[in-house]
């Protein structure tokens, strides 16, 4: 945490953004070899949507393993929470973060 950086990238379009996010995650953009061989995680929507298919699918509870709700029915700001809080206890060398504040209550966003 020494040489903590922040980066803020705005992109439009949802293809470009996931192309964006697969060349994050395997570090092959120029100006963020910072990145190489480190290990990084996804906070997006589509990731919470993954973890409920595998709950779903395969009765694989990851998120909620210590809840007796599910994952789908929880509201999105819990599946959120869920979700971070999962990955920041895995220990990602950096997080790349989709709409991070979407359906996050306000108590939320400050921590």
């Amino acid at each position: 945490m020494d040489n903590l950086k922040n980066y803020v990238i705005r992109i439009n379009n949802n293809s470009q953004t996931k192309n964006l996010v697969n060349d994050l995650l395997g570090t092959k953009i120029a100006g963020f070899e910072t990145l190489e061989n480190k290990r990084g995680l996804l906070f997006s929507k589509s990731e919470v949507e993954r973890f409920i298919d595998e709950e779903e699918r395969h009765d694989v509870k990851v998120l909620t393993k210590d809840s007796s709700q599910s994952l789908k029915s929880m509201s999105s700001g819990e599946q959120k929470k869920a979700l971070l809080q999962y990955l920041l206890s895995s220990k990602p060398d950096f997080l790349v973060l989709i709409n991070p504040f979407d359906n996050l209550d306000t108590t939320t966003r400050k921590k």
